[in-house]
């Protein structure tokens, strides 16, 4: 079964698709069952029924989420997107179980 995880970011378009692009490859070396989508931060809300894990590339707090949200910023800028990498596959393996 495949893991649904959003990848949101302002508009839903720029940054959310360079870091998707980037978690393809994470996705696709790591041999992970994911299944991406992008979304808008706006409309991120609405969606969270349907994820699994979300990456977001600016704020968002929802501190009553059953949703893991984590910052995939480090996959913009590169710093730190070591320790991200080893989060999101942790993350994925525990939503695994």
């Amino acid at each position: 079964m495949s893991i649904n995880v959003l990848v949101a970011c302002g508009s839903g378009v720029a940054t959310s698709t360079v870091v998707e692009a980037r978690l393809n490859e994470i996705v696709s070396d790591n041999n992970l069952d994911v299944k991406l989508k992008k979304t808008s931060m706006s409309e991120l809300e609405g969606m969270l029924s349907d994820a699994d894990l979300v990456v977001v590339t600016s704020t968002f707090s929802k501190d009553n989420s059953k949703v893991p949200i984590i910052s995939g910023t480090a996959l913009l800028t590169g710093i730190g997107e070591d320790e991200f990498i080893e989060k999101f596959i942790q993350e994925i393996k525990k939503i695994e179980k």
